[in-house]
């Protein structure tokens, strides 16, 4: 009686192993970023420099992580900005470094296991003339890791308080006024997530780990009479 009853129970958990195992392999876990560079043409940026670098403060990007853009820290007792603005720029190329609580001083990362991103906002310049957006690129270190192109942004934006308008390779922007921007989706099946999210390490590390819980859970009789064999 029992064997029957040790018999069901690990044909029971190789099935459950087996499902598990099966969604390992499908899940995607989101590729970490440290930096996003933002590729447009605007002649009419205005530029200072800081630590003599080119830089401007006319662009800015913002992510919402699950508590909002801008929220109060109860631990640290005071107001959290996740405003990012760019290390350095050109009339063509935005550079901004990942940081935190709106302070360069406290640099991080996007996308890590353990905190997701739920939306990304790139505030659109309040100049004179055109805004043009060419692409969004995701980097790890000196590494690119995924891209989003004008044709791609536009089936999945709408901006707030201006007109947008694909022209080409360009996502263009025009009647522009203040606070304008748009707001990219990061939620599961988006095109963010699916460029954003790929098959890796995590993966690998979960699915060994779980081979090692399964067999030690349904056959580690067997294993240890093995173990005692090779001695």
């Amino acid at each position: 009686m029992s064997k029957n009853i040790s018999k069901k129970k690990n044909i029971v958990y190789t099935v459950l192993f087996a499902l598990l195992i099966i969604l390992l392999l499908v899940i995607r876990f989101p590729k970490t970023v440290d930096t996003i560079k933002v590729d447009y043409n605007s002649e009419n940026l205005n530029f200072v420099v800081e630590e003599n670098v080119q830089t401007t403060n006319d662009l800015k990007l913002s992510y919402d992580q699950g508590k909002g853009y801008s929220y109060y820290n109860k631990t640290k007792k005071t107001d959290v900005f996740n405003d990012m603005l760019p290390k350095s720029a050109t009339n063509e190329t935005a550079l901004f470094e990942v940081y935190e609580r709106g302070n360069k001083e406290y640099p991080t990362n996007l996308n890590t296991i353990n905190i997701g991103l739920k939306k990304l906002k790139l505030t659109i310049p309040n100049i004179d003339g055109n805004f043009e957006l060419s692409k969004i690129s995701f980097f790890n270190g000196a590494k690119e890791v995924a891209s989003i192109s004008a044709k791609e942004l536009q089936s999945i934006v709408t901006p707030t308080n201006a007109k947008m308008e694909l022209d080409g390779d360009m996502l263009k922007f025009t009647d522009i006024k203040q606070d304008a921007y748009i707001e990219i989706s990061t939620s599961f099946n988006s095109i963010y997530h699916k460029e954003l999210s790929h098959f890796g390490i995590p993966n690998v590390f979960l699915i060994v780990l779980v081979v090692i819980i399964y067999f030690f859970v349904c056959h580690r009789k067997r294993l240890y009479k093995i173990f005692e064999e090779m001695k």
